[in-house]
């Protein structure tokens, strides 16, 4: 008997389907809705005494095994693997060679040491009174708790020499926590990045857990509130989602997705009975979380808190759906409230409107009908160019036909000023301050940085400092600067710094410039961003301006030029003193 032969012996092959759909009798086999994709009516089938399913709509069939293997989208050595544990399988010696390997994987022995580090947190959570007791004021139940698998990793040199004990004990060592900066190595001793946080297992999309989530719940804590594992081989946030393995049914059952922001809010929406939530890892969607949804669903609904940095978020999200042919829908937040607090108040999401897109976007800027013409065309424009990015042309046609019904404009018009957004703006239409040096960069050569700096002061509310104003306009293409220095003097007459307000100063060319550069970035939209970036900007420039130095002294030296030499020393020294304050070594 071979592995798959051993494990469906133990199993009823419509038992396994009901996890994920409901069947109802229809003579000799069983029939329901398609779980493997989304449709309205019963063309599936389960004939029990052939343990065989069928779909004829898909056109997807096969037996327990290959089920298992579409649904989890996995191999069917790791569909086997999957069933044995859920079903407290005992499998035969004869085949444990060909289904445990005698040496684990890489990705196995990772996530069996995080299973092991979940474990161990969620029972310190048992014995800590001060997280549970904050677990219990945002109102996560016991049944949420372990359904999350919910831990708290505490401190203390004791606390670690325990957990370092039990992890020897299960085969692993502090190296392995090392690796993946679970701990870290101090001057004296190692100590753990997680410590009292509250900490949140992530899983992939099988239920492995990979990585972890801590939060912060002690009053006098002022770390940051979220501290999450550091990308490496075996995780990546860009790639995974909180609560995806636990969502998955719900969503092939609904077509749709829930997509929120945090770890708590995922799990009270869960806990209050919408189990088709997921929540990102403290980043933005990525196209690779979209290409994992839609093995799933065919509509993500977006609950936001309806600030300017949510707004904006939506707005990219919206592009990478057109080109992933999901259908995005939103609900928002009355102000003040996050999808957890909203629901700890006593209401529910179901009183929340949806909306599509565009219906949300002409809501969210409700002032665009009684808007200044310049408004009106930087809304226009801001949505317009996200469609420009839409690699279908049959799906721009319709998203265009939309627009234009939501605008009552002319499609024809539209589509002409989405083609000529699309049209990389010719050297004779910059904006005529830009200086032409030969040394001038263009659009195309802007990199990661520099556009990551930019979005970023774009969206801080106050001004730069001079010295990184100067640092800044040392990496930005030359046709941004006066977009800059129009931002600049935008920020000191303003009491309260809003984007829409300064958008509509710049001209179109500008406007098209700085929509390109923020619909394909994703990082600068908090102060600790542009914070972290402006010392990594100094850092970058000014080890490269002591390297100059350096070279200006030796060749003031070689040529006996005491004068040259001593102005090229003083400036030396300061960029030194500067960059000792700075922190910069």
């Amino acid at each position: 008997m071979n592995i798959f032969n051993a494990v469906k012996s133990h199993l009823h092959i419509v038992d396994v389907i009901r996890e994920y759909t409901s069947l109802e009798k229809a003579g000799s086999y069983y029939k329901g809705i398609c779980p493997l994709r989304s449709e309205r009516t019963a063309s599936f089938t389960v004939t029990p005494h052939k343990e065989i399913f069928y779909c004829f709509g898909c056109k997807e069939g096969g037996d327990v095994i290959n089920f298992i293997a579409k649904m989890e989208q996995c191999t069917s050595i790791a569909a086997a693997r999957l069933l044995s544990e859920r079903y407290k399988i005992n499998v035969p010696e004869s085949c444990r060679s060909a289904f445990y390997e005698e040496k684990l994987s890489a990705y196995q022995r990772h996530t069996a040491l995080c299973s092991f580090l979940a474990q161990w947190c969620a029972e310190q959570l048992t014995h800590a009174a001060a997280p549970q007791a904050y677990l219990t004021a945002r109102a996560i139940n016991q049944h949420s708790r372990e359904r999350f698998s919910i831990g708290y990793l505490p401190s203390g040199d004791q606390q670690r020499k325990m957990l370092i004990r039990q992890l020897t004990k299960a085969g692993f060592l502090l190296d392995d926590l090392i690796h993946i900066k679970f701990m870290m190595q101090g001057k004296h001793s190692v100590y753990s990045p997680f410590e009292d946080r509250i900490i949140f297992p992530i899983a992939d999309h099988l239920g492995n857990i990979c990585g972890f989530g801590g939060r912060v719940f002690l009053p006098h804590d002022e770390r940051p509130k979220y501290y999450n594992s550091h990308d490496h081989a075996h995780f990546s946030k860009g790639t995974l989602l909180f609560g995806l393995h636990l969502a998955k049914r719900a969503m092939h059952t609904t077509g749709t997705v829930m997509l929120v922001e945090g770890y708590t809010d995922c799990i009270a929406l869960a806990q209050a009975g919408t189990t088709h939530v997921v929540a990102t890892l403290g980043t933005a969607c990525t196209p690779e979380h979209l290409t994992l949804l839609s093995r799933y669903v065919h509509t993500i609904t977006v609950l936001y808190d309806g600030d300017r940095a949510g707004k904006e978020a939506c707005l990219r999200l919206s592009e990478h759906c057109w080109n992933s042919s999901l259908d995005l829908t939103l609900m928002t937040l009355p102000s003040g409230f996050d999808p957890a607090s909203y629901l700890q108040a006593g209401h529910t999401i179901d009183t929340l409107a949806t909306q599509d897109i565009f219906s949300w976007y002409l809501t969210t800027f409700s002032s665009f009908a009684t808007a200044r013409l310049a408004e009106k065309l930087g809304h226009i424009r801001e949505l317009l160019y996200m469609m420009s990015r839409v690699d279908d042309p049959l799906k721009q046609n319709i998203l265009i036909q939309q627009a234009a019904q939501a605008w009552l404009l002319p499609a024809k018009l539209l589509a002409q000023e989405l083609k000529r957004l699309h049209t990389p703006m010719p050297p004779a239409t910059l904006p005529p301050h830009a200086e032409k040096t030969p040394a001038a960069k263009s659009q195309k050569e802007i990199t990661a940085f520099a556009r990551q700096t930019i979005c970023a002061i774009i969206n801080h509310k106050d001004r730069l400092p001079h010295e990184n104003m100067e640092l800044v306009l040392r990496i930005i293409p030359d046709e941004l600067h006066p977009v800059l220095h129009k931002l600049q003097d935008h920020k000191i007459v303003s009491e309260t710094y809003q984007f829409s307000d300064f958008f509509a100063q710049l001209n179109s060319e500008e406007q098209s410039y700085i929509l390109k550069l923020m619909h394909t970035t994703s990082l600068g939209e908090n102060e600790i961003a542009i914070d972290n970036l402006m010392y990594r900007l100094k850092q970058r420039l000014w080890r490269e301006d002591i390297r100059k130095l350096r070279t200006e002294i030796h060749d003031a030296q070689q040529q006996h030029d005491p004068e040259r030499l001593s102005e090229a020393v003083r400036q030396f020294e300061q960029l030194k003193t500067m960059m000792h304050d700075e922190g910069i070594i």
